[in-house]
């Protein structure tokens, strides 16, 4: 029994332990009952020597009894479960209503065992006999209709019936003493009852563990019920992370595309394009944007579009500036041009005309002057994107092109022809394959010493010709020369629009001083030198700086 008891008390301590922060009420009940059960293992050892009274012994089991119904009886579940609380407060009267009774059975016992009542017995008795009727008052009604029925069905039994009538002889009726009931009798009949009574609390306890079974289920359920729906919710939460991700990552990519596609293929086109033209500025479309929304990414989208036609508009507006600027090149190119002619048509006139030789030389300079001015304004030409207006019909023998060439520099004096093949340019190509040779000439005497002089050679070469232009200059470091090889092997996209010009590689293996190259004109072809070019196809410039200068007597 001490054994039970001691593993009952151990089980309770393991149950109170979630309730420590409880409300100070059930700490206190609680710390009463603890207190009552340490009395009880303390007083053991003094039962069988009968150290003490029996009294003090059964008052210290009284107490530890009450002090368990008490702590019993406080609301542990919480005001949130009033059906629970009911339940267990039922038992709870009972259990006292039964405690009672036998307190109730133990007095009468001994008073038989003694064969009379002491003085204090039937105030004891009359105390208990009242509390037992304030608990059965109390239990009939807290108690359910059902747990009323059966506790009515209980009272009537036999057994529980003859031990109260058994008992009804100890009470004193008028002025008679009270009956000593026989041990054995009363022993036996009080055991019937209580068996009842213990029988009859346990169908409450049983019914208290049931309704408290149903609320940890339903609370069991709701918990479940909770869970499922936490876990549903934040599982329809990632999903819709998911999507949402999935759906800004395809947006994203798509805006990259985009960006990239702008950035490295449609706005360097449409550069191109507006580069490249010829006549008006060409409209320029910008495709809308690949993600049409309202979020963020949507207004990143359009930005990305707005940049991309704002530097096309910036575009076509340079394109605009370049075309007027071109058309305000060609237009002084073209009346310098009518006016330098019409002054080279006069000096021709003067040249025929005057016999004084000091005069005629005068003359001369003065055409070379005008010479020069005429491909200056060449140059606005070929700034401005515009071809030459200087067009021959027929091929020209490539010594009348050098000789020309250098006829329009300021010191054509130093330039000295070497061996020239007997090679033809088709006439398309001679204006500009002057100009070209004249700017050539131009750099290698302004970039070398006056007193020395420019040799100028050209030899057959595969299916063309190579102009060799020699002058004796500071010429190019190892390293200025290799980047010059560079920029000519891969130049960088013309500022502006390309025309039918020159294309010039300098010779790495040249020695310092000296540059040799090729020099074009759209599409140049060489006439053979079996051909026949008679001298009369030249222009009347170039047939008479070749007659004064290479034979000053005709």
């Amino acid at each position: 029994m001490q054994a039970a008891t001691d593993q009952a008390v151990s089980e309770l301590r393991g149950a109170a332990q979630p309730l420590a922060d409880a409300d100070a009420s059930w700490r206190v009940a609680y710390g009463e009952a603890l207190e009552a059960y340490d009395q009880v293992v303390y007083i053991r050892a003094a039962v069988p020597p009968a150290v003490l009274n029996s009294d003090t012994i059964l008052s210290n089991y009284h107490r530890a009894i009450e002090a368990l119904l008490n702590l019993l009886a406080e609301p542990s579940p919480g005001e949130q479960q009033p059906v629970l609380t009911d339940a267990v407060l039922r038992y709870v009267q009972l259990a006292r209503v039964k405690e009672l009774s036998s307190r109730i059975r133990g007095q009468l016992y001994a008073a038989a065992r003694a064969g009379r009542y002491d003085l204090d017995d039937q105030v004891t008795l009359t105390d208990l006999r009242a509390q037992q009727l304030a608990a059965l008052g109390a239990f009939r009604v807290a108690a359910t209709n059902d747990q009323v029925r059966l506790y009515d069905r209980t009272s009537v039994d036999p057994a529980f019936v003859a031990a109260m009538k058994l008992e009804e002889k100890s009470l004193p009726t008028g002025g008679a003493r009270a009956e000593v009931l026989p041990a054995p009798q009363w022993w036996a009949a009080s055991e019937q009852r209580q068996e009842l009574l213990r029988q009859l609390e346990a169908r409450v306890l049983d019914d208290a563990v049931t309704r408290a079974d149903t609320v940890s289920g339903d609370r069991l359920r709701t918990t479940l019920l909770v869970v499922g729906g936490i876990v549903v919710v934040l599982g329809l939460a990632v999903l819709l992370a998911l999507l949402i991700g999935r759906s800004i990552a395809n947006s994203m990519q798509r805006l990259r595309g985009q960006a990239l596609r702008i950035a490295q293929v449609e706005l360097p086109d449409a550069l191109d394009r507006l580069r490249s033209v010829q006549g008006g500025v060409p409209t320029i479309d910008v495709p809308p944007p690949v993600v049409r929304s309202s979020d963020e990414i949507g207004e990143l989208a359009e930005a990305f579009v707005a940049v991309h036609r704002s530097a096309v508009s910036v575009a076509v507006e340079q394109a605009e500036t370049r075309r007027t600027v071109n058309a305000m090149f060609v237009n002084l190119a073209r009346r310098s041009q009518v006016l330098v002619e019409r002054q080279l048509e006069l000096l021709d006139d003067l040249e025929r005309e005057e016999a004084d030789p000091d005069q005629l030389e005068n003359l001369f300079k003065l055409d070379h002057l005008a010479a020069r001015m005429r491909r200056n304004d060449e140059s606005l030409l070929v700034l401005a994107g515009t071809e030459s207006t200087r067009r021959w019909n027929r091929p020209v023998g490539l010594g009348a092109v050098l000789l020309a060439a250098s006829a329009e520099i300021e010191q054509y004096q130093r330039v000295r022809r070497e061996s020239v093949a007997d090679l033809y340019v088709v006439g398309h190509a001679v204006g500009e394959l002057v100009h070209l040779l004249a700017e050539l000439l131009e750099n290698a005497t302004a970039f070398s010493r006056p007193d020395t002089v420019v040799r100028v050679g050209a030899r057959a070469e595969g299916g063309g010709a190579v102009v060799e232009i020699v002058d004796q200059g500071l010429g190019m470091s190892p390293a200025a020369l290799e980047q010059a090889n560079i920029v000519l092997a891969s130049p960088p996209p013309p500022t502006w629009p390309p025309r039918s010009g020159w294309v010039c590689s300098w010779s790495a293996t040249s020695p310092p001083g000296t540059a040799s190259g090729y020099a074009s004109a759209a599409a140049p072809r060489a006439c053979s030198p079996g051909s026949s070019c008679p001298p009369r196809c030249w222009p009347p410039r170039l047939r008479r700086s070749w007659t004064r200068r290479s034979h000053p007597g005709c």
